[in-house]
């Protein structure tokens, strides 16, 4: 049930709202708030990538980005449901307190030495670009606003019923041989994986 109630967080999150909140704040500030929603954020390392990319190139500074980057993966939902079940909240408060230090930490550093200079040139491009749309707005606020706007138009929405029928799939187990849906909905059967494998 849980793991349902993580994937309908998953499928309601929207990554633009969150880059446009993130665009118009300075880098103290930013590099908590980049670490909070990377530990609220269900995206493990390889989801978190594009969610990089696109903060990047909305102009976010790379230290912002590094800490959302950094923290994502590192603070996991199901962690911290486990943790609490079995070694109770102070182990947990205490594991997600230096997840999201090492994320502030490392975003911090990262600004520090200059990181965007070893950035992709794709990337270090889009940065470049991004922070020049920022630059030319009226004001920062102004620039989040129709993002956001812009966002909301150009994403496809999903209805509640959308994202309780992909909520169902990601908690139900499926297996998939040779790109094919073999089987969903539930624990395969012991007979069933015994003749998948002999295939």
């Amino acid at each position: 049930m849980t793991i349902y109630f993580i994937a309908l967080l998953r499928a309601s999150l929207n990554v633009e709202r969150v880059r446009d909140y993130l665009a118009g704040k300075n880098r103290g500030i930013g590099y908590l708030l980049g670490s909070g929603f990377g530990a609220i954020t269900p995206f493990c390392s390889c989801s978190s990538i594009p969610v990089f990319l696109g903060f990047t190139s909305a102009g976010i500074p790379v230290g912002i980005t590094m800490s959302f980057l950094l923290t994502s993966p590192l603070i996991n939902e199901v962690a911290i449901l486990l943790l609490m079940s079995l070694l109770g909240w102070k182990f947990t408060l205490l594991y997600v307190v230096i997840g999201m230090t090492v994320g502030v930490l490392g975003g911090w550093f990262l600004d520090a030495i200059k990181e965007e200079r070893w950035l992709q040139s794709f990337a270090a491009k889009a940065l470049a670009d991004g922070q020049k749309k920022n630059v030319a707005s009226d004001s920062t606020l102004h620039s989040t606003v129709s993002n956001s706007i812009n966002s909301a138009q150009e994403s496809p929405k999903m209805s509640f019923a959308e994202r309780h029928e992909f909520a169902k799939e990601m908690s139900t187990p499926a297996v998939v041989i040779d790109e094919q849906l073999v089987h969903s909905g539930s624990m395969p059967h012991t007979d069933q994986i015994i003749e998948w494998l002999s295939k």
